[in-house]
């Protein structure tokens, strides 16, 4: 078994240098999340989730590069993702 610190975790080489972030519940919790997420270094936002389109049309103006779903199971599906954000009410 192997103990890690949490320093060393900064030097583990993964697949790729960017952390691909899904949100799913972006309206004024989720998308001020996911704008403090959006501020660590690597991080990005790859897709949105919400049932409403007007919530998601505003998480889009803050990752407009993101895909969109109105279900979370399609965002789930995504298979370049590699942390999924979930704020519900």
């Amino acid at each position: 078994m192997i103990a890690w610190t949490a320093s060393s975790y900064s030097r583990v080489l993964g697949a790729n240098d960017r952390i691909r972030l899904g949100a799913i519940g972006v309206g004024d919790r989720g998308r001020h999340v996911m704008g403090l997420f959006q501020q660590v270094q690597g991080l990005e936002v790859a897709a949105v989730c919400d049932v409403y389109a007007n919530m998601i049309d505003m998480a889009k103006q803050k990752a407009p590069a993101a895909q969109s779903f109105s279900d979370h199971r399609k965002l789930l599906e995504v298979k370049e993702l590699d942390a999924v954000l979930i704020a519900t009410p």
